[in-house]
């Protein structure tokens, strides 16, 4: 059996709620929140599940999402992302979607594959870029997050289209210096 294959996506887990809930919400916990952690940012997110008016212990379930996305699934959609995932937390942390399927959800799954496959790549890149001279790699390493409109060096990177290109200016720099 395939690791996403034991994993119910949050539809699905929406669906259970409101079945065993009719009256049940979901929500928003707290204000979503921007967090640092050393050189990493991200979005977090709390989601509560409500099973009725009044409730005084919903599911919290909580979420962060690195700010930007690292992949084409999560890139300017990290806010529903997160959102997306708490609430799918949340509601089985009330009981009432099946928890011994797993708390990360099936786009939880997609999300980390993607950005796992990608870091080959990424590191392939960064290691020729550490091979210029400091100046000209930190050139273009500002032009292709300037090109790509990206945050950072590791955002731009995660777009196969933008890392091909880096990997490409690296090489005709290497050409002309040769």
């Amino acid at each position: 059996m395939a690791f996403a294959d034991d994993y119910i996506d949050v539809p699905a887990r929406i669906a259970e709620f409101r079945a065993k809930y009719p009256d049940g919400t979901l929500g928003e916990f707290r204000p979503w929140q921007i967090v640092t952690v050393e050189d990493k940012t991200f979005l977090a997110f709390t989601a509560a599940a409500w099973r009725h008016e009044g409730d005084t212990h919903p599911g919290i379930g909580s979420a962060w999402e690195p700010v930007p996305g690292l992949t084409n699934f999560t890139k300017n959609s990290e806010l529903q992302n997160a959102e997306t995932s708490a609430w799918g937390r949340a509601i089985i942390a009330v009981g009432a979607a099946d928890a011994k399927k797993g708390v990360a959800s099936a786009e939880d799954i997609r999300n980390r594959r993607a950005e796992q496959t990608n870091q080959p790549a990424v590191d392939a890149v960064r290691a020729e870029l550490a091979s210029l001279d400091p100046a000209v790699a930190k050139r273009l390493s500002e032009d292709v997050v300037a090109r790509a409109g990206a945050a950072d060096l590791n955002a731009a990177l995660s777009d196969d289209g933008w890392r091909n290109w880096l990997s490409q200016a690296i090489e005709h720099h290497k050409k002309e210096t040769a």
